[in-house]
């Protein structure tokens, strides 16, 4: 009876690998016979995620980040798609700047002109965007072989950062009053508001409502089963609006909200990896 019980379970062992086997490969060749197929793919991904701007005063370094995205994508029998989604990203980038600002004032005690200063010594700051983002591309994927399938595309990609701020890391601000019919500046009268100070403290940065882009996609998809598919690539996406908020000569609030900086744009290139969820 034992034998008989093992030679039972091992037929139907055998007989379950060689159905899974045969529903495998007719999985395969229904999926590139058939004349359209829809995908739900969820991925993140990090690397370069940086604000690029250019301060007259000093130096910007590129910042890294990261993106979390949801997508929908309708391929077709010969693999060209379509595809759409929602995203959220975060973009930072740092900056070493030093510089001088002035502001005329006048001495009613005195009776007298003068330049209220402020020097901005080797300060770093730091700043960082979230941004929603919605790509709308046209993609290519190739039929699967041994498990894979490559996969690229591109297109334009929608955003509207939400929420930023810069914080300073280090650096020194010193603050005088300049005499010009004296030729004297005054400094180091903490009752006078003319001091020197380390910097610290964080603040909110000021972005517009809205950005655009051109991003590309290239990757490889392994299939783990007829419905589910690990996805692995690299991205590339560079934003061409300036997204800089609104600047004001003279007046610091960090160097995304002055006159120095120039325009803000995004750039991110990274690696991703996610789930494709194949939908019928």
């Amino acid at each position: 009876m034992k034998k008989i019980i093992v030679a039972v379970m091992m037929a139907v062992a055998a007989l379950n690998a060689a159905g899974q086997n045969v529903s495998g490969e007719n999985a395969d060749t229904t999926q590139t016979q058939r004349k359209w197929y829809s995908r739900i793919d969820i991925a993140a991904g990090g690397g370069l995620q940086s604000l690029q701007y250019n301060p007259a005063n000093g130096d910007q370094t590129p910042g890294a980040g990261w993106n979390a995205e949801v997508g929908y994508k309708y391929f077709f029998k010969n693999g060209v798609g379509i595809g759409t989604g929602i995203g959220v990203a975060y973009y930072t980038a740092q900056s070493k700047y030093t510089k001088m600002d002035a502001m005329a004032m006048y001495d009613s005690e005195n009776s007298m002109d003068y330049e209220m200063r402020t020097y901005y010594n080797g300060v770093k700051e730091k700043q960082g965007m979230y941004q929603i983002e919605v790509p709308i591309g046209a993609y290519y994927k190739t039929a699967d072989k041994k498990g894979w399938a490559f996969q690229c595309g591109g297109g334009l990609k929608f955003g509207f950062p939400v929420y930023g701020k810069y914080e300073y890391t280090s650096g020194n601000i010193e603050t005088t009053a300049y005499y010009e019919e004296t030729g004297v500046e005054y400094k180091n009268l903490p009752q006078h508001g003319l001091l020197s100070k380390n910097t610290d403290g964080e603040s909110d940065v000021d972005f517009s409502a809205f950005n655009v882009g051109l991003f590309v996609d290239l990757g490889a998809t392994y299939k783990l089963t007829d419905m589910l598919g690990l996805y692995m690539g690299g991205y590339a996406n560079f934003g061409f609006i300036d997204i800089g908020g609104d600047k004001e000569k003279g007046v610091y609030r960090g160097i995304l909200g002055t006159d120095g900086r120039g325009s803000v744009n995004t750039l991110s290139a990274g690696v991703k990896i996610g789930l494709n969820i194949n939908v019928e």
